[in-house]
């Protein structure tokens, strides 16, 4: 890292990284109900491959109440 910027877009791209893994873990916290039934069942069959693909795909275009102001999906 080269700077302070560098390091507080890192810090919050932490952030974001660990609000998505938050609700993949505790899928009844996502409000979508489609999405959640599907992060449920991922859950229920113990598939923990899938957490860094399910970070890096944005699965809703509405504001999610879980997530920081600041996340692209929040």
């Amino acid at each position: 890292m080269r700077g302070e910027a560098e390091i507080e877009a890192e810090v919050r791209r932490f952030s974001h990284l660990g609000a998505l893994l938050k609700i993949i873990l505790h899928p009844q916290n996502e409000p979508d109900p489609e999405v959640r039934r599907r992060l449920t069942r991922l859950h229920a069959w113990g598939a923990t491959t899938v957490y860094p693909l399910l970070q890096q795909v944005s699965w809703t275009d509405q504001p999610s109440p879980f997530l920081p102001v600041s996340s692209p999906l929040g």
